[in-house]
């Protein structure tokens, strides 16, 4: 993992270029801001943007963990109960301004019409009535480790998480694709053809339902592969919780579960603090969450997610609302 420690100043800085976005947009939803806010990335302090840089273009790393951002918990109110709450937003503007702005170092920042009502930057919470379920907002189960959005091949190719409190230091899991190589030796043929279907999660259902897109659930689901050969490498698509294997062959299924198996094994904690900023690779890193025991009293577990896409135009023919760039 590339770890990047914020110096005094550079914490100030960044705090800067949040707080000068903050004062001129109402919301990270407004579509004016994706121009303004990449303007503002090429200010981001020059060590950072470089470090980041090479590690989204000369990965030696699947994560990146920039620690020490300015966070004030007084400042930032309580935990909000629901998504994007008026009294929550208002207070956490500043550092959904700070996870945009790092989001636009590596590439676009993007969002779900089919997810947390359209925001581009997500409220990950302890919501009780999701309590048990194997989503973001969950907390009594462990969330169970997974490729963001693994059902669809518009996916995030990053992930920015970016913790602004966390008392029960719940511990995000991650696992890289690198890590499965080196301990296996290599990676099974059999994943690199047709070999699951992987519908989409319960979040991104609820959203598809409300929207009438049936394209990522049922007998519509295709089978497509865990691991694909790309320019930039190998990159792989997989969420346990929610695909099958699409094969009745026996060496695909010893595959598929050998793989899941291995990465199982193979899962370390990484417990983010206030002020840490997370980066994955989505196309080579798995994360998910251990269980912890939320209070629901306005003080519980509370990050901020963006999507980054390093080429926003690949998207095209799964974005709905290309103002908002926003797909389904």
């Amino acid at each position: 993992m590339l770890e990047l420690d914020l110096t005094d100043e550079e914490a100030r800085d960044v705090r800067e270029l949040a707080r000068a976005l903050a004062a001129r947009y109402d919301s990270t939803d407004d579509p004016a801001l994706f121009e303004d806010v990449s303007s503002a990335a090429r200010d981001v302090p020059q060590r950072l943007a470089e470090k980041i840089t090479a590690y989204r273009d000369r990965p030696t790393s699947d994560l990146a963990l920039v620690k020490n951002h300015l966070v004030d918990d007084e400042e930032l109110g309580t935990t909000p109960s629901r998504w994007k709450s008026p009294d929550s937003s208002v207070a956490s503007l500043e550092y959904e301004m700070i996870a945009m702005l790092y989001g636009s170092v590596v590439g676009s920042v993007f969002g779900w019409a089919t997810q947390q009502q359209g925001h581009i930057v997500n409220d990950i919470i302890p919501m009780a009535s999701m309590a048990e379920q194997q989503v973001g907002a969950s907390s009594n189960v462990e969330l169970a480790w997974h490729t963001e959005d693994a059902f669809h091949p518009g996916r995030a190719d990053f992930i920015c998480l970016f913790c602004l409190r966390n008392p029960t230091e719940a511990p995000t899991t991650v696992a890289t694709l690198a890590d499965v190589q080196t301990a296996n030796g290599g990676l099974p043929a059999a994943l690199f053809g047709p070999c699951v279907c992987i519908p989409a999660d319960d979040a991104q259902q609820a959203g598809a339902d409300e929207m009438g897109v049936d394209e990522w659930s049922g007998p519509a689901v295709e089978a497509v592969p865990i691991l694909t050969e790309t320019d930039g490498g190998v990159e792989m698509r997989v969420d346990p919780a929610y695909m099958f294997v699409a094969s009745d062959d026996e060496e695909v299924y010893d595959a598929v579960t050998g793989f899941c198996r291995l990465v199982d094994e193979l899962i370390t904690d990484v417990v983010l603090r206030p002020g840490d900023l997370l980066i994955l690779d989505n196309r080579r890193a798995v994360h998910g969450r251990r269980p912890f025991k939320p209070t629901y009293s306005g003080r519980d577990r509370w990050l901020k997610r963006v999507n980054v896409a390093t080429r926003f135009e690949t998207r095209a023919s799964y974005c709905v609302d290309p103002d908002r760039r926003l797909l389904a």
